[in-house]
C-alpha cells in the first residue's frame, strides 16, 4: 500500500484504496476523468477500444493509442 495518495490518472481506474499502481482502463471502456475506481464509459459503436483508453475523440491523434479506433 501507498503511504501518499495521488488521484488515479485519465486512463486508468483505481478500484482500492492505497493502490501503488493504477491499474489500465479495461478493454472495450474509456476512462476519461482522473480519480475512477471503474470505467466511466463504454466503446464508441463500431469502434475497439485498447487497454488504457482515456478519450472518446477518434480524431484526437495526440492520443493515438489511448483513443477509440474503428473496426
Amino acid at each position: 500500500m501507498s503511504t501518499t495518495c495521488k488521484p488515479c490518472p485519465k486512463g486508468y481506474i483505481c478500484p482500492f484504496r492505497g493502490m501503488n499502481k493504477p491499474i489500465d482502463c479495461p478493454p472495450g471502456h474509456i476512462c476519461d476523468k482522473e480519480k475512477l475506481n471503474s470505467p466511466n464509459i463504454e466503446c464508441l459503436k463500431g469502434s475497439y477500444c485498447f487497454p488504457g483508453t482515456q478519450t472518446d475523440d477518434i480524431n484526437d491523434f495526440g492520443l493515438f493509442f489511448s483513443m477509440p479506433h474503428k473496426c
